[in-house]
């Protein structure tokens, strides 16, 4: 009877002594398993929260003053879209005529292209709509007189010259024009607004540079002709 005891009572001190043994075991790798999942999510969120900020000024990058967004571009637009409609009203021409043409079109584009400005304030607006209707004015003023001197029969020219007369009111017309570019530059440049904008002040430039460039071709235009002064052209004077 008492080795029956004994045998119960050593069962019941090992399976004491398991259950406190495994117990604590099957706590402790669920106790570990957690601060491994609290530190992954804090570190998503906090790159979440790094890309949100580094990419937050993203919308003022592509603001107004970025290129292809202000003023600027609004003139090249509009310079590009004066330039195809003329292209598509000399097809058909002569090459000769459409080179002609072509090298008058670039008043027109120009002229088109500042008109872009004509609602600024400051009084810019008023001005350079006086400036385009001007030049608009001039080119086709000089366009009729090309025209003129181009008609002059090969004989005359062969006899007597160019048109010395026509000659005359081309640069009568491009003295006029030159003043008012050079009054028209110091506008612009004297206008903060513009001169701050980088890229609209470039682009005011490159439409300048084209009137200036017209300017200087009828000079050599007027220079050349003024050369073909006919074999009988000394008593035309």
């Amino acid at each position: 009877m008492k080795q029956v005891l004994l045998a119960i009572l050593l069962v019941l001190v090992l399976a004491t002594t398991a259950f406190a043994a495994n117990g604590p075991g099957d706590a402790e790798p669920r106790g570990k398993g957690m601060p491994d999942l609290g530190t992954g999510l804090g570190t998503d969120d906090n790159e979440e929260d790094r890309g949100l900020s580094e990419h937050g000024d993203t919308p003022n990058e592509d603001g107004e003053d970025s290129p292809g967004n202000g003023l600027g571009a609004e003139m090249r637009q509009r310079a590009e879209q004066k330039r195809q409609e003329l292209e598509q009203k000399i097809q058909g021409k002569s090459e000769a005529e459409q080179a002609r043409l072509r090298n008058q079109n670039q008043v027109r584009i120009a002229v088109h292209a500042l008109l872009a400005l004509e609602d600024r304030e400051g009084g810019i607006g008023d001005q350079v709509r006086e400036f385009a209707r001007d030049m608009e004015r001039s080119s086709k003023q000089i366009e009729k007189i090309e025209k003129k001197i181009e008609k002059r029969s090969r004989t005359k020219k062969f006899l007597i010259g160019c048109d010395t007369k026509s000659l005359e009111e081309i640069e009568e017309e491009l003295e006029k024009n030159e003043q008012k570019i050079m009054e028209t530059e110091l506008l612009f440049a004297e206008s903060e607004e513009l001169i701050t904008n980088h890229e609209t002040f470039e682009a005011i430039n490159e439409q300048m540079l084209i009137l200036r460039n017209e300017q200087q071709r009828l000079r050599e235009l007027v220079m050349e002709k003024k050369q073909s002064k006919g074999i009988l052209g000394w008593m035309w004077k």
